[in-house]
């Protein structure tokens, strides 16, 4: 699940990523269902929930070594840094459409690509600097350098490289997948949340999906200032 923000009108909008193996991980939750639960756990009936395809070959499924959220550009619109070469055409198009409809798309430019080439996308990202895998190859470790120092210019010279890609290989993930980090009143919700009958959302018409979210978030007494 990747994270992400932008502005429409003057209004704050959110975004969260996700790849459609959540369906076949969750086979007696229809797609609104899991919508539903996934707005009410963050708080946001507004949340707009953007699906790419799964490619089956690979296992996790995870979309932070897919698309990475970069900022907002001057229209307002959130920005996402991508890395769709690994996967084959008709994926990538797919991808790249899902996500062109509601994000400036930013394509990281390598000059060769291999099986671990997605984890320059899972890098770990803080207030004050920016570190990014190393895969030990001079070419391509110095480019993604490159083009995350023009991408994140407020960070200057707080953009650093670390070599892992042995760790990477044996373990299936990079710096964003060591460093999940979640919101104590959003961990409080999602435990809620997960306790909440899912028989109430099965005569749900897509109309009245947003005013049951918000009476679900009442009944929780969570609002945003918690």
């Amino acid at each position: 699940m990747v994270f992400c923000k932008g502005r429409k009108k003057g209004k704050e909008t959110e975004y969260i990523v996700m790849t459609e193996k959540v369906f076949n991980e969750n086979p007696t939750f229809s797609k609104e269902q899991i919508e539903c639960l996934l707005k009410c756990a963050f708080m946001s009936p507004d949340l707009t929930i953007v699906w790419l395809p799964w490619d089956k070959e690979d296992t996790f499924g995870h979309t932070d070594g897919i698309v990475r959220y970069v900022g907002i550009n001057k229209s307002g619109k959130p920005q996402v840094l991508v890395n769709l070469q690994l996967y084959d055409d008709k994926i990538a198009h797919k991808m790249y459409s899902s996500l062109a409809q509601y994000f400036e798309v930013i394509e990281l430019k390598l000059s060769k690509y291999d099986d671990l080439s997605w984890a320059y996308i899972n890098s770990l990202q803080t207030c004050d600097f920016i570190i990014i895998p190393g895969l030990g190859d001079a070419v391509t470790d110095a480019e993604t350098l490159a083009q995350y120092k023009q991408i994140y210019p407020e960070y200057e010279d707080n953009i650093y490289q670390v070599q892992m890609r042995d760790f990477i290989a044996e373990n299936g993930g990079a710096l964003n997948c060591l460093t999940w980090t979640i919101y104590e009143k959003y961990l409080k919700v999602l435990a809620k949340c997960a306790r909440i009958p899912i028989i109430d959302y099965e005569d749900l018409k897509k109309g009245d999906i947003k005013n049951e979210i918000v009476d679900k978030l009442k009944q929780l007494n969570y609002g945003r200032d918690n």
